[in-house]
């Protein structure tokens, strides 16, 4: 697996209500605390330049999350957010932990749409990993207060300090869908894609796509547990000269619970 890529790698009636819970969903004061498991089922099959199955491997990998996201009173017409994440990685005898810090702006335009930009910076503290830069901007794409709420994102995830490294720069496109039931149950259906730059002149890097869904039990106004369950697909080719490409081809089954809460 090319370096790199497995970080690209890395979801009876009650009173009806639905809680708020993607990113352009905060308000001015809320504070939001979110715990996520996360587990990643990823399998490789790789093949020779004639076509033929030549090694196939699986491992699987855990991330633990603690997050917090605040949205600040807004003086302005714009609300300031700040946020925080802790992450523990493990896979096999392979541990790490990350630690992102995030600020951002969310607003609402004049036809009642909200839309967000954030910066991010993603520490990791390991000798051999790299640190990150990243700048998102979404945006609510449906309008009122029906049922469904639609919200559009676009990242992009630049390396630091790696001036002597080629690859690691992504752009992804996301895609998240919210249906709020009759019930106390939020349903969100999720989408994306992402490309990512080459590592090397020989090694050459698919696009990662995933779909996947989530619902989310919104226990009170201020409360709501979650399960997820997500697909994703990538694929690279190294082309050896006289030979032949080879090819790689990637596949995840990512199963994620938390707990978010609302102060």
């Amino acid at each position: 697996m090319p370096k790199g890529l497995f970080a690209i790698l890395l979801f009876s009636a009650t009173t009806a209500f639905s809680a708020p819970q993607l990113q352009t969903e905060l308000q001015p004061d809320d504070v939001w605390l979110r715990v996520t498991a996360l587990q990643s089922d990823i399998s490789n099959e790789s093949f020779d330049p004639q076509g033929r199955k030549t090694d196939s491997y699986s491992i699987t990998s855990s991330t633990k999350n603690v997050s917090a996201v605040i949205g600040l009173d807004n003086s302005t017409s714009a609300t300031p957010i700040l946020g925080v994440q802790y992450l523990k990685d493990k896979s096999g005898n392979y541990k790490a932990e990350r630690f992102i810090a995030s600020a951002g702006l969310k607003k609402k335009s004049t036809s009642g749409q909200n839309a967000a930009i954030f910066l991010r910076y993603e520490h990791n503290p390991e000798d051999n990993q790299i640190d990150y830069y990243s700048i998102q901007g979404a945006l609510q794409t449906t309008r009122g207060s029906s049922n469904f709420y639609n919200e559009v994102s676009v990242g992009i995830n630049l390396p630091v300090n790696t001036s002597n490294l080629k690859g690691y720069k992504t752009i992804s496109l996301l895609n998240n869908l919210k249906i709020s039931s009759q019930h106390a149950i939020d349903y969100i259906v999720r989408s994306y894609i992402s490309i990512s730059d080459d590592p090397s002149y020989e090694v050459s890097l698919g696009p990662s796509y995933g779909l996947g869904g989530e619902a989310a039990f919104n226990t009170s106004p201020l409360h709501s547990f979650s399960i997820s369950v997500h697909r994703t697909y990538s694929s690279s080719t190294t082309s050896v000269a006289f030979v032949g490409n080879y090819e790689e081809e990637y596949e995840s089954t990512n199963l994620a619970m938390s707990f978010l809460a609302r102060f």
